[in-house]
Parts: C-alpha cells; sequence; structure tokens
C-alpha cells in the first residue's frame, strides 16, 4: 500500500475529525450527569413545619431553574424525593400539630403559597412534555398532600 500525501492528510483530518467528536460527546455526557445528577441537601434543624416547607419550596426552586426542561425538571424532584423522607416529616409535622406545637399561621400561610406556586409551574412543566414530568409530579403531590 502506498501512501502519497494527499492520502496522508486525509487520513489524518478523518483521525481528527472523529477523536473531536469523541471529546465533545464526553465532554456532553459528563455536563448532563453533573446537572441532573446532584444530590441536595437540606438544612432541616427547625420545627417540623419548617422543615416541610424548606424541602417543598427546594422543590419549587427546581423547578424554576429547570422551567423549559421538563426531563432536567422531572429529575431534580426525583433527587428530592429520593434525599429525603417526605413521609417522616408530615409524620413528624403530624406528631407536632397533636402534642400541640402545629405550624404557626405564618408558617401555614407559606405553605399554602407554595403549593399553589408550584401547581402553577408544575401545570406549565408539564404541559411542555407531559410525559417526561408528570409521573413525578404525581408522586411529589402525594408525598406533600398537595391537592
Amino acid at each position: 500500500m502506498n501512501f502519497n500525501k494527499k492520502s496522508f492528510y486525509i487520513v489524518a483530518v478523518v483521525l481528527l475529525t472523529i477523536t473531536a467528536n469523541c471529546k465533545k460527546d464526553k465532554e456532553e455526557a459528563s455536563n448532563n450527569q453533573s446537572s441532573s445528577g446532584s444530590v441536595p441537601s437540606f438544612n432541616l434543624t427547625g420545627s417540623p413545619a419548617q422543615n416541610l416547607i424548606t424541602v417543598f419550596e427546594g422543590g419549587i426552586a427546581a423547578l424554576e431553574s429547570n422551567a423549559t426542561n421538563p426531563s432536567a425538571a422531572a429529575n431534580e424532584l426525583n433527587s428530592i424525593l429520593s434525599a429525603v423522607n417526605v413521609e417522616d416529616l408530615r409524620a413528624q409535622a403530624k406528631a407536632a400539630k397533636e402534642a400541640g406545637n402545629g405550624a404557626t399561621e405564618e408558617e401555614k400561610k407559606k405553605l399554602n403559597e407554595a403549593f399553589e406556586k408550584y401547581k402553577k409551574l408544575a401545570a406549565t412543566i408539564g404541559s411542555q412534555d407531559p410525559g417526561a414530568f408528570n409521573d413525578v409530579h404525581t408522586k411529589w403531590s402525594a408525598a406533600f398532600g398537595v391537592k
């Protein structure tokens, strides 16, 4: 096989193109993992009601930052649901209420306002891609008792 200068350049260009595309694919995969693979953490040192509000507002923030990407929004909500035992938070809030240390009127108002804000965001995001978002929306709503 006899390679001339032109053949060498063609092979070099093809190899450079392949290498550049592989590097680009790796960078995109890395960016996708870092944006959707983050595990949220919350400082849950307040009252049970405050802790519930903190986590719920974290979900709202996730929706706001991913308002145009229903898949990313769903991933963020799933991450929160995986990282935080919402059922336990609600049980703590219920126990506090039964013990006479329930949510204050201000906390109740804040949570209700957060529920309304969530409903609007979820409707907007869910309408963009129902298949990507509505399953986690159902789980999130059930976990927090959003009606």
